[in-house]
């Protein structure tokens, strides 16, 4: 009896020192309460400690994209030169806002686009502009003179003369459409030093001050 005693004690205290010498991990429990290994690594599935993704997913840059790989917009005045912004046909719901239990703006997000072949472009509109302003302005008499363009100057004595007759609607549809694509042409700066005038003048066929 006492033998085999000796055997089994010896068998036992062997098989503790083999296990003792396997390179375990030390398994604990972190601060947030996930389990953690001796090398630091967390066990659950939240993403690796190495800046990696968990199964959430998304780029996780931050950026208002459209679509692959777009250029996500509001209008035109975000999109880049020769694009458009096809925000109101499709009024998509704003970057983040997907739920409707959120409360976000309303307004339509859309992406920068390649205009169709009948859609305006800034260098179309420009140049239909400055027709529109050569048919408005001509002139025969003085007498024909007197109307002033509100908008693409900074008003005063440099404001455009056109005749009175002409309808200025035209005119100014055109220049709103181009000023909501942030055209360049529409963007105005500068000082307005109003030169001293005395009424208009047809000068050359053309509507204009009557300069000092």
């Amino acid at each position: 009896m006492g033998m085999k005693r000796t055997i089994l004690v010896g068998l036992l205290g062997a098989a503790l020192v083999q296990l003792a010498a396997c390179d375990l991990p030390d398994k604990s429990i972190g601060d947030d309460g996930a389990s953690v290994t001796s090398e630091g690594k967390g066990t659950d599935d939240g993403g690796s400690d190495d800046g990696s993704e968990g199964s959430h997913g998304g780029d996780g840059d931050g950026s208002d994209t459209a679509g692959d790989g777009g250029h996500g917009c509001y209008s035109h005045a975000d999109c880049p030169d020769g694009l458009v912004c096809n925000a109101e046909d499709v009024c998509l719901p704003s970057p983040g806002c997907d739920n409707p239990e959120l409360d976000c703006p309303a307004v339509c997000y859309g992406e920068c686009v390649e205009p169709d072949d009948g859609e305006a472009t800034c260098e179309a509109l420009q140049d239909a502009y400055t027709a529109e302003i050569v048919a408005a302005a001509a002139c025969t008499s003085v007498d024909e003179c007197g109307q002033t363009v509100g908008f693409g100057n900074c008003g005063c004595t440099n404001a455009t003369v056109v005749r009175i007759d002409y309808d200025i609607e035209h005119l100014e549809s055109l220049w709103t459409e181009a000023w909501e694509m942030a055209c360049d042409f529409t963007q105005v700066d500068g000082t307005c030093d109003c030169p001293e005038a005395d009424g208009f003048a047809c000068i050359a066929g053309r509507c204009t001050w009557n300069y000092l």
